[in-house]
């Protein structure tokens, strides 16, 4: 007669058969879809190995599958896509491969199909190339260039992995997406002119800037940055908001405020102590004294739209007007 233990023990190994049927199940579903993907991949680089004429209109609803999840192209209609995957080529350069140097003369756009690269600007005083940008799958590069006259170079762009890339040629660049990729380069400089970093900053060094800004979205809770870790990158917030938290091991200093007694809570009894430290109130902005506690105007902000910047009557310690003058 068989054990309870013995019906339980048997229960199990049933459970466990069907577990490995089904991860077996899976791993060869797997490996199908990835010899699949493989065979695609391939079949597109045989497709963009072409001479243009020689493409079908199948063979370039194939290549525009990889098109619609490119960011350059957000903006274009199917048959602008369809335009691009007639005449776009198609290389690849392994690691630490030069594509091409700040100042030589450029005649082709690229996409980043596979891998990422470094974006390098020389130091005017040093003449060391320092990476400013690093641009991934689905990024691109090289239209700056094309969109100004002379052609030439704003940065350097190094492969950081073994890439493939899609190129345009400019004739092919101005005919399609010149027009869609000046409005986007535009859209950026707008947005750094109106960032009081960038004041007095000449336009010619903010459209290199916007040359190597690039958007990423991130959902909601996502960790931007994770304090401790090394970045080299500079964040501007075009659209949302993101909460800064930051990790306190002076067990001195959580005594101190009352947090290992009465828990984070104990911070927001004290928010207007001057003291440094977690508790610290962070200091006044530039050109706000602790008595002055007038606003600042959307006037004092015109001069980022080109026009002068109007001063604002000084303020006494009354908060009234300090000027000698009466009613005009």
């Amino acid at each position: 007669m068989a054990t309870k233990g013995g019906g339980r023990l048997a229960g199990n190994m049933s459970k466990l058969k069907k577990a490995a049927k089904t991860i077996g199940a899976v791993a060869a579903a797997t490996q199908v879809w990835q010899r699949g993907s493989q065979a695609r991949a391939e079949m597109r680089r045989n497709i963009l190995s072409k001479p243009a004429a020689d493409r079908t209109d199948d063979e370039l609803l194939l290549l525009e599958e990889i098109m619609i999840r490119m960011k350059f192209v957000a903006q274009l209609s199917l048959s602008k896509r369809l335009d691009l995957c007639r005449v776009m080529g198609y290389v690849w350069h392994p690691a630490g491969t030069e594509i091409f140097r700040q100042g030589d003369v450029g005649s082709e756009f690229f996409v980043v199909l596979n891998g990422s690269v470094n974006v390098l600007i020389k130091d005017p005083v040093t003449g060391v190339d320092n990476v400013v940008a690093t641009l991934y799958s689905g990024d691109s590069f090289g239209e700056l260039a094309l969109l100004q006259e002379g052609n030439c170079r704003a940065a350097s762009i190094t492969t950081k992995d073994d890439s493939e890339f899609l190129t345009i040629g400019s004739d092919d660049y101005n005919g399609i997406l010149r027009s869609v990729n000046e409005k986007q380069i535009q859209d950026k400089v707008n947005f750094m002119r109106e960032l009081p970093l960038f004041k007095g900053i000449p336009y010619a060094v903010v459209q290199s800037i916007a040359y190597v800004l690039v958007l990423r979205d991130y959902p909601r809770n996502a960790c931007v940055v994770k304090q401790g870790s090394e970045t080299e990158d500079l964040f501007f917030i075009e659209s949302g908001n993101c909460k800064m938290v930051r990790e306190v091991e002076d067990e001195g200093l959580l005594r101190q405020t009352g947090v290992l007694s009465d828990g984070p809570a104990s911070l927001l009894h004290n928010t207007k102590s001057r003291s440094k430290g977690i508790n610290g109130v962070p200091p006044d902005p530039p050109g706000f004294g602790e008595g002055d506690t007038e606003m600042l105007s959307a006037a004092e902000f015109t001069h980022l739209d080109g026009s002068p910047p109007r001063d604002r009557p000084a303020t006494g310690a009354s908060g009234e007007s300090s000027g000698g003058g009466g009613e005009g």
